[in-house]
This record gives structure tokens, sequence and C-alpha cells, in this order.
């Protein structure tokens, strides 16, 4: 597994429906490097087109001020990985989805953030939530400072 200190301007966020984690690591990552950086997120086993999950909306508000309620999912493509100079996976197997596709995107992704989906625990937990974008948040930390 590499490990890369990402520095570069366009950064990739993939998790596996880009309604949950990579669209809290987005919307994290704007706000934190605004115009330092170009942020896109995808899914692996997503359909383009869906909102982020009320929840997901509401702790993304209140813990960091941001209104994800446009943001709609994007299955990941090609198009994406040849923009993205650095891709940031939630988990391992998402690394392994994308090597599996294109290959010559390994030495772009950075080791994972190892953050649990709790979207698939169907769970109406607001604070399991919250959690999540508190979560990432920490997991993000080191790898904004590369970037400030």
């Amino acid at each position: 597994m590499l490990e890369i200190k990402i520095v570069m301007k366009k950064i990739l966020v993939v998790c596996s429906f880009n309604m949950y984690r990579s669209a809290i690591a987005e919307a994290i990552l704007k706000k934190e490097l605004g115009k330092k950086a170009k942020i896109d997120s995808a899914g692996t086993s997503t359909i383009n087109g869906i909102s982020p999950f009320f929840l997901t909306q509401r702790a993304v508000k209140e813990l960091e001020k941001v209104d994800i309620s446009k943001y709609t999912s994007e299955k990941i493509n090609k198009r994406q990985i040849d923009w993205a100079d650095s891709i940031i996976v939630m988990e391992d197997k998402h690394r392994e989805y994308i090597v599996k596709r294109w290959a010559e995107a390994e030495k772009k992704i950075a080791k994972p953030l190892n953050v649990k989906n709790i979207g698939l625990l169907n769970t109406f937990n607001y604070n399991e939530y919250k959690a999540m974008v508190k979560e990432i948040r920490l997991r993000l930390k080191p790898l904004i400072k590369t970037l400030m």
C-alpha cells in the first residue's frame, strides 16, 4: 500500500454511495481549502443524481456550516480518475475498485481514511451522523495541513 503526501491541487474523494462519507469530505475540504484546491467526489456503487441522505445534510450544516442539499451523487468514472492529482478513499475496497479498473491511478491514491459507512446500518440516529462528520474531519486534518 502506498502512503503518499497529498500536495496536488485536484483531489477526488471516493466512497461507496457518494451520499455520506465522500460528500462530507468534499464539503470539509472545500470549506478548508477554498481556492487552494479543486475538490470532487464520487462513489463506486452509486447512480448519478441522488442527494445526500437528509441526516448527512443536517449534520454537515450544523457542524461545518456548509449546505450540501444541492449536491448530487456521481458514479466514479475515467474522466475523474484522469482529472485528479490525488485520490482519497474511505476504505481499502475503494482503492481496490479503482485499481482494478484503472491501474494507472494507484500512484495517486492516498492511504484509506478507514471511516465506516453508517449508511449501511440504516440508522436514523442523528448522533451517528454527527460522529461521522467529526471523524472524517479528524482523519482529513493531516491532509488539510499539507495543502495549506
